[in-house]
């Protein structure tokens, strides 16, 4: 009896590894819309406290946090970003027109290509909803990762994800 509740236990960590449920915290990176493409001072800092609360700093009239983005690396070449709209007006996204960068602490910048099967990428992100993409083209380290930038809404909207710093 105690090796098939041993067995079971082991398979439902198993299945919550598989499903990416293996951890609490697993996203690194938080970011919002910045009204500007080259203001990235606009939003300046991510921190989560102990208790797992996030916290960010970000400049009113130069960013907004109705658009705002959740990404993850585990390495083996998949960024992964959960975008979601809170705003009240639509965002439109296209498989060859949306643009992902990566810039490293190094000041290398990576163009980052949609993984994501083209017929799971939607076409518009409507108020109230969110969408997972998956990109790849960027096989470092998470400790070299400076930031994120995800154009979308034909260069329209500007999503910068910061590195999520842990509270000391």
């Amino acid at each position: 009896m105690k090796i098939k509740i041993a067995l079971v236990a082991l398979m439902g960590l198993f299945i919550l590894f598989l499903t990416g449920c293996y951890t609490v915290y697993q996203d690194s990176f938080f970011g919002m819309q910045i009204l500007s493409s080259k203001d990235i001072d606009a939003f300046s800092r991510v921190v989560r406290d102990s208790a797992g609360k996030i916290d960010y700093t970000y400049k009113q009239g130069r960013a907004d946090p109705r658009i705002h983005c959740w990404g993850g690396y585990a390495g083996l070449n998949i960024v992964t970003l959960k975008i979601i709209n809170a705003s009240k007006k639509p965002v439109q996204l296209n498989y060859f027109a949306d643009e992902y960068q990566l810039w490293t602490a190094d000041g290398t910048t990576y163009t980052l290509e949609i993984s994501t099967d083209i017929t799971k990428y939607p076409n518009v992100l409507n108020p109230g909803s969110q969408t997972t993409v998956y990109l790849k083209g960027f096989n470092g380290k998470l400790d070299d990762i400076k930031f994120i930038v995800a154009g979308v809404d034909y260069g329209n909207v500007a999503i910068l994800l910061r590195r999520i710093e842990i509270e000391s």
